[in-house]
């Protein structure tokens, strides 16, 4: 039987919370399918009785939170589901719904973590989350840097559509900020698809030097990357094989804030 989160509720939780983390399950499993589910379906799915399954559903459609159609028989999300998600799109903030992942990233690693979005061809930082260390990254809100240069910028190329990537790496200026930068068309193209290859971007001292990156892409609802995570700080503590494992962490940080800004990991076309 597929686990949910109602399974956390046994009978020893009052009813009442029973019955809403039940219903909330419901809801939850039929926003996973456009196409709607069958009664038998939804019982399957959220692990309860037909005749419970079908009592929660007709209390959720007395509301239009759930509809069901008269030529499949099929349970769909209703328009209040709707209305109430599109009150969250409406609300969110990209830098608070960011700042627990970057404060988990922080602690995690010991290293500065920031978030950053594109301008055109340039990567602008909205927050950070700064290492307690003396000797340690530090990132100015707003700062402006290239694209093409840093792990954050490389993640919001590479998870671009091709079309809009090609177009950024031909028209950008590709100016060397260290010798490990990379400044040719080609090497930054072959670079972006090793990036999307492996989920994260890596900076190896290319923004400056005696530095080390990595960066990870968040994405909205829609698949389309809006945000990089980064985490930075000192080659001398980032070595390759911390280097590594910061590159791992960034990247749980930012499927984290992606599925808290109620978003999907979507390879770009």
């Amino acid at each position: 039987m597929l686990q949910t989160p109602t399974d956390r509720y046994d009978e020893r939780t009052p009813g009442q919370v029973r019955a809403l983390a039940r219903a909330l399950g419901i809801l939850r499993e039929l926003g996973r399918e456009a196409a709607g589910l069958t009664l038998t379906e939804l019982s399957q799915r959220v692990g309860l009785a037909p005749s419970t399954t079908h009592r929660l559903l007709t209390t959720l459609e007395t509301q239009r939170f759930v509809r069901i159609s008269a030529t499949d028989n099929r349970w769909r999300v209703g328009v209040e589901t709707f209305s109430t998600g599109s009150a969250f799109a409406r609300s969110r903030d990209l830098v608070e719904i960011s700042r627990p992942a970057l404060e988990t990233l922080r602690n995690r690693t010991g290293e500065t973590a920031a978030l950053f979005i594109a301008d055109v061809a340039e990567v602008v930082c909205m927050a950070q989350s700064e290492s307690a260390n003396e000797m340690r990254a530090v990132f100015v809100i707003g700062g402006r840097a290239p694209l093409h240069a840093g792990a954050a910028g490389k993640a919001l190329l590479a998870f671009r559509r091709d079309d809009v990537m090609m177009r950024l790496i031909r028209g950008a200026e590709l100016s060397r900020l260290t010798e490990r930068t990379i400044a040719d068309v080609d090497s930054l193209i072959a670079e972006a698809r090793e990036i999307r290859a492996r989920g994260v971007a890596l900076d190896d001292e290319e923004q400056a030097i005696g530095m080390r990156a990595a960066a990870a892409p968040v994405f909205d609802e829609l698949g389309a990357v809006i945000a990089a995570i980064t985490v930075a700080g000192p080659s001398a503590r980032l070595n390759p094989s911390a280097h590594r494992d910061a590159a791992a962490e960034a990247l749980a940080a930012a499927r984290a804030a992606t599925a808290d800004f109620g978003g999907r990991v979507a390879m770009p076309a």
